[in-house]
């Protein structure tokens, strides 16, 4: 896949059905629905890179969630209290 393609996400990537980004458009902000390892992991790439980040996840609330605000305190990704209704 070329460089700068991401698969089924940006336009003019000729490579199995990937998309190239045009390069002026960058992302700000990204919300993760789910804060588990995979969210964390992806969060604290966001953060390195500048991207503000805004996550939830249902074991927020409670014990089960301190390890989760710990993290998104340490990383400085704002944890989110409920997700809106579509």
């Amino acid at each position: 896949m070329p460089a700068g393609c991401i698969r089924g996400w940006t336009p003019g990537c000729a490579s199995r059905g990937a998309e190239m980004a045009p390069a002026e458009r960058t992302i700000s902000r990204v919300s993760l629905v789910g804060y588990g390892e995979v969210g964390r992991t992806l969060a604290e790439d966001l953060r390195a890179r500048g991207v503000a980040v805004r996550a939830f996840d249902l074991k927020l609330h409670g014990e089960a969630g301190e390890p989760l605000r710990e993290h998104a305190l340490l990383h400085g990704v704002q944890m989110a209290s409920s997700v809106p209704p579509s």
